[in-house]
């Protein structure tokens, strides 16, 4: 892991420019071939955070630019994923002061040196092609754990559910399949849209509550629950096209494999869309932060959103989490309330990130030496998972 530790501070005629201590927390492939992808400062405006790319910052070494960013909405400094030529070296981080500008700022400190140190915490291994044993388990919060056996020692990495409709068997033998095709994915991903209207009359024909769903995302339907609609309509028949035409590409193979490199080497909460509903308001009319919102400003809580990101390409947006509005009885201002379910003020969703991961799909390149690892266990069904790995050929350096 990278860490960069400096402070700047600079003023301007009318106003006050700070930089706060840089976040800690940049990873590498391998340890000869370093690349950033987080946090490297942050800055503020009068204490508050400056309009979205009002500063550009130059990574340098040795005099040459080797990465150059601009501030997000949040304040926040990213440095994408460049190539740092070493790994233990003194680079610069300058601000790029604008001669329009040179009237209105006095510029002070405008750069400061940083040592770029790899600390190495991370199990020295080559591909996962020997690696045996493998099984899963998840945190409170969710978080996937995939562990495995390789060279007689034992590791684990992150890992993403691939659908949302089947719950995760803790410890149970999985098998790995690497580089799934097309045909091969389809049979572990969402498999169908859920029939959430089906569900409603069959509450209302048996008097009686039905409850679908697991843990946060239980949905009780008690059957005085008018199904009213589904939040967006679907285009095609089937999961596998529905996919292949909101993200306009012919492979979800594809879609799975961006999604995971995205998620591993290019995920920047500042610059994700959120999509949301009824322009942001409740059934009331009331103003209301989606819990997506929320967990894009907590770190903590990044792993829930990248797995939502994976959700949303793998069919997580017509399954047991397909957005739909119900009548529970209540009246406002005359008016039938319809409620939302699931709700985004109470539930991350994978269709809060659908603009988003178009845009991921169509913007991100990912490396030829990129795999992706999904499992199955045939006889205990558990959650399909999956992870991505880059590998060379050679020994390097794997994640946590």
């Amino acid at each position: 892991m990278l860490h960069w530790h400096t402070c700047w501070y600079f003023c301007l005629i009318s106003s006050s420019v700070s930089f706060a201590d840089t976040i800690p927390n940049a990873t590498g492939a391998v340890a000869s071939d370093v690349q950033s992808d987080h946090v490297m400062t942050s800055i503020k405006l009068n204490g508050k955070a400056p309009e979205e790319g009002q500063f550009t910052f130059n990574l340098l070494k040795d005099g040459v630019v080797v990465d150059t960013a601009e501030n997000d909405a949040d304040g926040n400094v990213f440095f994408l994923k460049k190539k740092l030529a070493e790994e233990n070296a003194n680079y610069t981080i300058q601000l790029v002061t604008k001669e329009e500008d040179k009237d209105k700022i006095i510029y002070g400190e405008t750069s400061k040196n940083v040592n770029v140190v790899v600390k190495e915490a991370e199990e020295q291994v080559g591909n996962y092609d020997n690696a045996i044993d493998f099984y899963a388990t998840n945190d409170a919060v969710g978080n996937i754990k995939v562990h495995y056996k390789i060279n007689g020692k034992e590791g684990s990495t992150t890992a993403y559910c691939i659908n949302t409709d089947v719950g995760l068997k803790q410890h149970r033998r999985i098998e790995p399949i690497k580089d799934p095709d097309d045909e091969t994915l389809a049979k572990y991903i969402v498999s169908q849209f859920y029939d959430w209207e089906g569900t409603y009359a069959d509450a209302n024909r048996n008097g009686k509550t039905v409850a679908v769903g697991a843990g946060m995302n239980t949905v009780d339907i008690q059957h005085t629950y008018k199904f009213k609609g589904y939040a967006y309509d679907v285009k095609t028949n089937n999961i596998v096209s529905e996919l292949q035409t909101t993200y306009n590409t012919s492979s979800i193979s594809d879609l799975l494999r961006k999604a995971l490199y995205y998620n591993e080497y290019k995920f920047n909460p500042g610059s994700v869309q959120v999509d949301r509903y009824r322009d942001g308001k409740n059934a009331y009319g009331y103003s209301v932060q989606a819990v997506a919102e929320k967990d894009l400003k907590n770190p903590y809580y990044y792993n829930r959103v990248k797995q939502n990101m994976v959700w949303a390409v793998t069919g997580g947006m017509w399954g047991r989490m397909r957005v739909h509005y119900r009548y529970d009885g209540a009246i406002y201002q005359g008016r039938e309330v319809h409620n939302m379910v699931l709700d985004e003020q109470y539930s991350i969703l994978p269709a809060n990130f659908k603009s988003h991961m178009q845009k991921v799909v169509s913007t991100v390149q990912v490396p030829e030496n990129y795999h992706v690892m999904i499992f199955r266990n045939d006889y205990n069904p558990t959650q399909p998972v999956a992870f991505g790995y880059l590998d060379d050929g050679s020994g390097g350096t794997r994640k946590d």
